[in-house]
């Protein structure tokens, strides 16, 4: 497949649209992840990360969301950032056997405590 795109219903507008609904990895631009909090010496390891998708918010109550590919190398840390209204969409390809941790916090809780 060498598009990107489809012809999709958008609910919002009310009509058919032409729309990106497949993201290449070929294609996407990446960028390194930057550092936001403070780490022990020697864990400054990041990965790289690229956008895919980023749909805003529809309405109050239904949250737009992000997706994208990030690479983490061996001891790669993604520092937590605000995305306001908005889900962060995250699909593990692989891995080495009990080497992926995730944590989520509250946004509310100005720190995050991992236990």
């Amino acid at each position: 497949m060498q598009d990107d795109k489809a012809v999709v219903w958008d609910e919002q507008a009310g009509e058919y649209k032409n729309s990106k609904i497949i993201s290449f990895n070929s294609t996407m631009q990446t960028t390194a992840l930057p550092i936001t909090a403070d780490r022990e010496p020697g864990k400054d390891v990041v990965g790289l990360a690229a956008q895919a998708f980023n749909v805003p918010q529809a309405t109050d109550d239904v949250p737009g969301w992000i997706s994208g590919h990030v690479t983490l190398p061996p001891e790669g840390i993604k520092d937590a950032e605000g995305v306001g209204m908005c889900s962060q969409v995250f699909f593990v390809g692989e891995c080495q056997p009990k080497s992926f941790e995730v944590a989520i916090g509250a946004p509310e809780e100005s720190t995050f405590n991992p236990e």
